[in-house]
């Protein structure tokens, strides 16, 4: 995934500013939502697998510096697909900020057995915060692991004219990897809420604000499910 600053991210939020909406982008409705076969998006549906089962990598009693690595490249891939996803969507461009090198504070805790990850880490950089919050159970299953729990990630850009807050929050179901490592069944749910508010914002005049409302802002759900061969995965999205 590409890079940003946090000004990078402000630039890439506010250019929709220049787009026209493109329709809402409301999630209602019940079930997993429409099937997505656009190849970039199913691509990063694997990537996002790929970077789930780096998760079981981990050593028991691995400190917040050594998670810092699997944790963030989780959730840079959920961060990935749900752009990629929206991009196809609304045929506009967002963005994401790699959490690998933020700095961390003195607040992060870790907590993974053999089978369980327990985790509540937060990096500040220059007025961008990202936080995870992690309960997963990973246990060994024929050679493999199954990962079953929640995985959530926020992050935030603050300035005096400017809030952008996005979240998300995947939800691992039966995600089994076989001895290689690679998805062979379940599924990854990342329900997601992005939103853009501020001074700069409130300013301007109600079309342009519809148009961030309908490009950078908005919520929804990307659902992966995986199987039964290694590297089949359908997306699904609404």
């Amino acid at each position: 995934m590409r890079r940003f600053s946090s000004l990078t991210l402000a630039c890439l939020t506010l250019s929709t500013l220049a787009l026209a909406a493109c329709g809402d982008d409301g999630g209602g409705g019940g079930g997993k939502g429409d099937t997505v076969d656009n190849p970039q998006v199913v691509e990063q549906g694997k990537a996002t697998a790929t970077a789930s089962s780096q998760l079981t990598t981990l050593m028991p009693g691995a400190d917040s510096a050594a998670a810092q690595g699997p944790v963030a490249q989780v959730g840079n891939a959920m961060s990935s697909l749900v752009t990629q996803y929206r991009a196809v969507k609304l045929q506009a461009q967002a963005g994401g900020l790699s959490a690998a090198e933020l700095a961390q504070t003195a607040e992060n805790t870790v907590n993974y057995t053999a089978d369980h990850l327990s985790a509540n880490l937060v990096y500040d950089q220059a007025g961008v915060q990202f936080s995870y919050v992690v309960e997963l159970d990973m246990p060994a299953v024929n050679g493999g692991r199954q990962i079953d729990g929640t995985f959530d990630m926020n992050y935030e850009v603050t300035s005096a004219q400017y809030n952008v807050k996005y979240g998300y929050n995947g939800v691992y179901t039966g995600f089994t990897t076989d001895a290689a490592g690679c998805a062979v069944a379940g599924s990854i749910a990342i329900e997601y809420n992005w939103d853009v508010s501020g001074p700069l914002i409130d300013q301007l005049p109600a079309e342009q604000r519809r148009a961030i409302e309908d490009q950078a802002g908005g919520d929804g759900t990307v659902t992966l499910e995986f199987g039964p061969a290694c590297g089949d995965v359908a997306v699904f999205a609404k």
